[in-house]
């Protein structure tokens, strides 16, 4: 039972460098603290992580979501900001497609550019490479419900919830 919590992300390619993880833990430590000083020493990392190891695609997916969440926030709203954040991800998805967090930036792209039909086609895949990762469930979840699937966008929400009764709010 304990095999379906392992969260799957890059199972088909990982990395040997130390420092690569330590910018996926800055990644996660953001999400969770979330703060401008929290974000740039996260986009730091990232960037630095892509140096380092040009052939995962884990930092490529969690530094478009970093640029995509300060798109969100009004923090740069420039339209080769979200390009730059969607080159990433593809970038990401190139490497390796099966990596849930390009698949969510994917989604997450097309939100922010107003196309509800390729968020959900690519959020649908995120959710299918690991179904156990609350922090996609719930920020599918939100951006399902911002798209007016009410429900279906709740429902995801309360199962993210459920699993992680310490999700950040």
């Amino acid at each position: 039972r304990i095999n379906r919590f392992l969260n799957r992300e890059g199972v088909s390619k990982r990395t040997s460098e130390l420092k690569v993880y330590e910018a996926v833990l800055h990644y996660h430590y953001w999400l969770t603290n979330l703060s401008l000083e929290n974000g740039v020493k996260a986009e730091n990392a990232l960037s630095h992580a892509i140096d380092l190891d040009p052939s995962y695609a884990l930092p490529y997916a969690l530094l478009s979501d970093v640029y995509a969440v300060n798109y969100q926030w009004g923090r740069e709203l420039s339209p080769a900001f979200l390009d730059k954040s969607q080159l990433l991800a593809i970038k990401s998805l190139d490497l390796d497609a099966e990596c849930q967090y390009a698949q969510w930036s994917m989604a997450f792209n097309y939100f922010l550019r107003g196309d509800g039909e390729q968020f959900q086609l690519f959020a649908k895949e995120a959710l299918r490479i690991n179904p156990y990762n609350t922090n996609v469930i719930v920020g599918v979840g939100l951006k399902t419900c911002m798209i007016g699937n009410w429900e279906e966008g709740l429902a995801l929400i309360d199962k993210g919830s459920r699993l992680n009764l310490c999700l950040p709010g």
